[in-house]
């Protein structure tokens, strides 16, 4: 039997920060910096639609999907769960998408699932993701968005105690001031780029760039953030990456529906994942 392997556009759960530290109050190194901003709270659960666009020359792909997630914090061993369902287009609307994401010091497999509506089954998925670990390039899984350039390693949160990192002064970056951070990987395999060079804002430690490059130092990839406050949590609302080689964009768009609303763990599990967008909407308070 043919595996079943996660779509490149299940991702979007790694753009999803673990709970907050408090700010210092002097002017940190590069180590702190990287820290607080892997740690920006982005809230305890959220309902979200998402809007994901690929452009390839005159060529675009649009796909629109409704997410819950839920941050567990380390308890029960989880970081999150998510659950997702395609609104758009027609031909892929409910399907369904489910993630269990392990705490990082877990050092396991993500258990994913995937539910076909028309099979009426869903499949557990075989291309997993091991908590904690680099990720890697997803542009093999044959589906309408495998070669999307916001793939699994640039949507992760990374460990920031896996690379050495040089602050190398500030930049005003469209009116905010952004601290500017070259990061290079301690162990050259636990990453596909050579070097990342950070932009993280000055005040409230958001990443707004991230500039990735080749061993030879030339660039392969650039990725821009937009964040929105709801409350006390910061939440990314658009992210950007642009190929300079081959000329393509993808673009990511969040709009937030409810924030900590106090999710049921019932609605991440296998049999939800049958009951559809209208069902999850009706769930919400």
């Amino acid at each position: 039997m043919k595996s079943i392997r996660a779509p490149s556009i299940c991702l979007f759960w790694l753009l999803l920060p673990i709970p907050a530290v408090a700010p210092a109050e002097d002017a940190p190194a590069a180590q702190q910096i990287m820290e607080r901003a892997y740690q920006v709270y982005a809230g305890d659960d959220m309902v979200s639609r998402l809007a994901f666009t690929l452009r390839n020359g005159v060529v675009e792909k649009k796909q629109q999907l409704l997410m819950a997630y839920k941050a567990y914090g380390g308890r029960k061993g989880l970081h999150s769960k998510i659950i997702m369902f395609n609104e758009s287009p027609p031909d892929k609307r409910n399907i369904s998408f489910l993630a269990w994401i392990h705490a990082p010091e877990k050092n396991r497999k993500d258990d994913m699932w995937l539910y076909l509506p028309e099979l009426r089954t869903v499949r557990k998925l075989t291309h997993q993701h091991k908590a904690g670990g680099h990720g890697q390039h997803d542009k093999d899984t044959g589906d309408d968005f495998s070669l999307s350039e916001l793939q699994r390693f640039e949507m992760q949160p990374r460990d920031p105690g896996l690379d050495r990192h040089e602050l190398q002064g500030t930049e005003n970056l469209s009116g905010q001031n952004a601290y500017k951070i070259s990061s290079t990987p301690r162990d050259p395999d636990s990453s596909p780029y050579a070097r990342i060079v950070h932009h993280i804002t000055t005040d409230h430690w958001l990443p707004v760039r991230a500039t990735y490059f080749d061993a030879s130092g030339a660039v392969v990839k650039r990725l821009t953030l937009e964040w929105q406050r709801l409350d006390d949590a910061w939440v990314w609302k658009r992210v950007t990456a642009v190929n300079p080689g081959n000329g393509r964009e993808t673009t990511l768009e969040q709009e937030v529906i409810k924030l900590n609303t106090g999710l049921s763990d019932n609605i991440f599990t296998q049999r939800f994942m049958k009951l559809g967008v209208r069902t999850l909407l009706s769930r919400i308070r």
